[in-house]
């Protein structure tokens, strides 16, 4: 589970790149819910603030919200915090990047199968 810094609690799902699906959970299984996947470029309607898809929660009330990293480099030269909107503010401007690399050793990167464990 995951909370931001205003109380609320959801999670995130990562998933393929597969535009335009969305995921509900029947069971023990996940069905796609996400309108927008991650690594597409969003642009919120309101502001025409545009990034790319970071992550994505799904909140107990049904809202569904995208945290969107800014392409640009503030004054210092540094990313911006990501910012984190509505769905139904937002819309689709393009495929955006991959974010999947191949390490040295020729392994995809990312999430280990054996990640650490703690205590």
């Amino acid at each position: 589970m995951l909370g931001d810094a205003w109380g609320n609690i959801g999670f995130s799902i990562s998933m393929g790149m597969v535009f335009n699906s969305r995921i509900t959970l029947k069971g023990n299984v996940m069905e796609k819910i996400f309108k927008f996947e991650q690594g597409v470029v969003l642009r919120d309607i309101v502001t025409s603030f545009t990034g790319v898809v970071m992550v994505r929660y799904e909140y107990f009330t049904g809202c569904i919200h995208y945290g969107l990293q800014n392409r640009e480099v503030n004054k210092e030269g540094k990313a911006d915090d990501w910012v984190y909107l509505d769905e139904s503010r937002l819309e689709f401007l393009d495929n955006g990047v991959s974010f999947i690399e191949r390490n040295k050793e020729g392994k995809l990167s990312g999430p280990m199968p054996t990640g650490p464990s703690f205590g």
